[in-house]
């Protein structure tokens, strides 16, 4: 099933969202879309409901039809190219050779002239030979050297296409371990960021702003780890967690604002609990888009949760006021955001 086989009106499915991501995947590494064009777009396809808003993210971009690789020729193996060589000069030494020898028997077998034809001819097989080998080796040499050359290519294009890849799917290549199952569950995803980073960097100097910011992962590693959690990655100054646990990650988003607070840094905290596809310590998914919009939502020192958050923690010693109704970028409909009163 393929986009073009959807009506305007009917709604489309997870896997068609896929889809289209890969797509847009492929477009990026190819250099046809910048990092920024395609988060945005990403984000709109995770929050497409019809197969015409996913096509519209694909309408200035070139479809690429599957090509059938062309098997390679088979080279023909070097002993036998060298046996088939070795056949030519020999049949072409004896022809002579015998004919020469025929005539020499036939005009009486006197003086043994034909010598003087067999070794100049044999000395030019002889070095037509050697010289064929010398000329192969070097022309095996450098196809090898082409080839390593190409396949040196083609690896490092696959790693770029790669990183690209795990960039954009929460989390990078270096962060994963040895599963490489991908599994869905159920997942509370804390997206953190610095306020002003920029400004207080310009203020400070790339030194001292550095050894803030350290102090500040170290000290927002050792919440998430106190509550449970995991990092899934860190991006400049963002930092997104995941944890089995919408309490855990409610009070991780507080205890890492005050952390923040006491190196003079302000953040804005989002969190959203939602189905994601795990690979090791790696996520992705609709819920993730939702998470990082809920982040981008919130103000300076504060910590917004979506509506699914505040459902999940109902009756618990988490107490929540309403935020009110925000448009979040990329997802239709509004959204009501609560912020934690405890």
């Amino acid at each position: 099933m393929t986009l073009s086989d959807h009506d305007d009106g009917l709604r489309v499915s997870d896997a068609e969202r896929e889809q289209t991501v890969a797509a847009l995947r492929d477009h990026v590494a190819a250099g046809r879309l910048t990092f920024d064009e395609f988060n945005e777009r990403v984000g709109e396809a995770y929050g497409a409901r019809s197969g015409a808003q996913l096509r519209r993210l694909l309408a200035d971009l070139p479809s690429s039809a599957p090509t059938v690789p062309v098997p390679p020729a088979t080279p023909e193996p070097p002993r036998r190219r060298r046996g088939r060589k070795i056949h030519w000069a020999l049949s072409r030494f004896l022809f002579i050779n015998g004919l020469c020898i025929a005539i020499w028997a036939a005009s009486g077998a006197g003086y043994f002239w034909p010598i003087w034809v067999i070794i100049p001819t044999g000395a030019i097989a002889f070095l037509r030979l050697s010289g064929s080998d010398r000329q192969q080796s070097r022309s095996d040499h450098l196809a090898q050297r082409h080839a390593d050359k190409a396949e040196r290519i083609r690896l490092r294009h696959e790693q770029r296409v790669e990183r690209i890849r795990h960039r954009h799917d929460f989390g990078p290549p270096q962060q994963r371990d040895g599963d490489s199952r991908s599994r869905r569950v159920v997942m509370s995803v804390l997206f953190v960021d610095i306020v002003g980073s920029t400004r207080r960097a310009a203020a400070l100097g790339d030194t001292a702003w550095r050894e803030v910011v350290d102090e500040y992962e170290r000290g927002a590693g050792r919440q998430i780890r106190h509550r449970g959690g995991e990092t899934l990655f860190t991006k400049g100054d963002e930092i997104v967690a995941g944890f089995s646990s919408p309490a855990a990650a409610v009070e991780a988003a507080g205890e890492i604002r005050a952390h923040a607070n006491s190196l003079g840094l302000q953040v804005r905290a989002g969190v959203h609990a939602g189905e994601v596809d795990k690979r090791g310590n790696q996520a992705n998914g609709i819920a993730m888009h939702i998470g990082r919009r809920v982040c981008e939502t919130a103000a300076p020192d504060q910590v917004l949760v979506s509506s699914t958050v505040r459902d999940l923690l109902s009756g618990s010693e988490i107490h929540f006021s309403s935020a009110g109704d925000h448009e979040l970028k990329g997802l239709d409909g509004s959204w009501h955001l609560f912020e934690p009163t405890n």
